[in-house]
């Protein structure tokens, strides 16, 4: 037991390269220059023991005034984003003035994750892209890091043994050994994590992606839809809605069926292509259409005919179709 050494200088470099990454991000070279300089300023004075943390009361102080500034500049700024970014690295450089416990390396570790966050809104840069890969493996190595530090903390607060008297060896031992083992479990998660990702991204795609190994995942069954133009560059834009639409009621020689069997309906078809309106249309009317003179609204009733006559026989079917208002043409 005794004080994780590692753990300080790897906060440093996180924090420096999330504030690398957010002004890389937005263009800031000034802005980079004040918040690793600060930083810089807070590693020399712990390393000379002149660091005093900062009251409270001070901290929070200057936390309302940073934040009262904040509130009318995203009003009138172009991209909030940005504003909020720079939020956050004055509030890590107060938070780092101010440290005395742990939940205060826990509060920095989470702003310059969202500070990075921030920084991959604002920027589709292949460069930003490296240092968000290279600071997400830092990250987990100092988080587990500090994990241990936390558990070291508890372990050092309920030893009733004074400090001499423990194992001199044994404490050299493990301090020898536990940069290797925390470096080799950083790897050891880092791996796994990666390749969780990968099989993610390759086996349940979502975007462009989709369909990529169509055959070996579960899809659901093809969707179809009518729509009122039908171009080519529209033809697969179909979406699926499970909103209610309309009710259907149908009669087979005039007895109703009760919805015992499949109900396959078909909407117009369209066999005649114009190239000066851009799209399809029917060269006849469809014996499926309801007549001109029926009101085909929102909330209206649509009833035809179809089946035996004088010349052809077999069985004659009703249909019924109650319109629902859903604000699109039927």
């Amino acid at each position: 037991m005794y004080d994780i050494k590692q753990f300080k200088p790897a906060l440093y470099l996180v924090l420096v390269m999330g504030m690398t990454g957010f002004a890389l991000a937005v263009e800031a070279p000034a802005l980079w220059i004040l918040s690793v300089g600060v930083v810089g300023l807070h590693a020399w004075l712990v390393r000379t023991q002149r660091f005093w943390p900062l009251p409270r009361l001070v901290a929070n102080i200057i936390t309302l005034i940073a934040l009262l500034y904040t509130f009318p500049a995203l009003r009138s700024a172009v991209t909030p984003i940005i504003t909020i970014g720079q939020f956050l690295v004055f509030l890590q450089l107060v938070k780092l003035f101010e440290l005395r416990a742990n939940r205060d390396y826990a509060q920095l570790l989470v702003l310059s994750l969202l500070l990075m966050v921030a920084g991959a809104i604002s920027t589709p840069s292949l460069l930003f892209g490296i240092l968000l890969v290279v600071y997400l493996f830092v990250s987990l190595y100092v988080c587990l890091l500090f994990h241990l530090k936390i558990e070291n903390d508890y372990a050092l607060a309920a030893q009733t043994l004074p400090r001499e008297q423990l194992n001199d060896a044994t404490v050299k031992q493990d301090q020898r050994y536990l940069a290797r083992s925390m470096r080799r479990l950083a790897g050891v998660v880092s791996f796994a994590a990666v390749g969780m990702a990968v099989f993610i991204f390759l086996f349940f795609p979502r975007g462009t992606g989709a369909g990529m190994f169509g055959q070996l995942q579960l899809q659901p069954p093809a969707l179809t839809g009518i729509s009122g133009d039908v171009s080519f560059n529209s033809v697969s834009n179909i979406a699926q809605n499970n909103e209610i639409v309309a009710q259907v009621q149908v009669w087979r020689n005039d007895r109703p069926i009760e919805g015992t069997q499949p109900l396959l309906m078909r909407g117009q078809t369209l066999d005649t292509y114009s190239a000066e309106l851009r799209r399809w249309k029917r060269s006849e009317p469809d014996p499926l259409d309801p007549p001109d003179d029926v009101d085909t609204g929102a909330g209206s009733t649509i009833e035809f005919r179809r089946g035996a006559s004088e010349h052809f026989g077999g069985d004659r079917f009703r249909l019924k179709i109650a319109l629902r208002p859903t604000g699109h043409p039927p």
